[in-house]
């Protein structure tokens, strides 16, 4: 009877970190001042290893806090992306000036190493060869998938 339970214990305990696990949650994205006619951007990527309300509340929190330098009802933010257990990198292209909406790659996987490449692949594809392309950042929402 003692082995039983012993049994159901080891095999219970080694199901624990399964279970406790948690996901993590991330945010990739940018902001531009609209006002100006070439505006530099600011790229922002949540804390790793986060809670989805501690990202999306950081996210928020980022995005309110750089619109104050916009009118009223105005979103400088694009390009958000919202990760869970991924990684994400953004690519663009030199040639069409500053990063935008309309010239970023964003790509999301399970490898940092991966995206980064895709993120590369689809913008020389886009841009040609000369487009310039460079990645902008790339960033895990869990930190343990930067070891690949």
């Amino acid at each position: 009877m003692n082995m039983k339970k012993t049994l159901i214990f080891v095999l219970a305990m080694g199901m624990m970190p399964v279970a406790w696990s948690a996901d993590t949650y991330g945010y990739l994205g940018f902001w531009r001042n609209t006002q100006l006619a070439s505006p530099p951007h600011h790229t922002k990527t949540t804390t790793e290893n986060a809670t989805k309300i501690v990202a999306q509340n950081e996210w928020q929190q980022f995005c309110r806090h750089q619109n104050r330098l916009l009118p009223e009802n105005e979103n400088g933010c694009f390009g958000e992306t919202v990760l869970r257990n991924q990684c994400a990198a953004a690519s663009f292209a030199n040639k069409h000036g500053a990063l935008s909406p309309e010239n970023v790659f964003i790509v999301v996987g399970g490898s940092l190493s991966q995206v980064q490449r895709e993120a590369q692949t689809a913008c020389e594809q886009s841009a040609g060869a000369d487009g310039l392309c460079e990645v902008e950042t790339a960033f895990c929402s869990d930190s343990d998938l930067y070891a690949d």
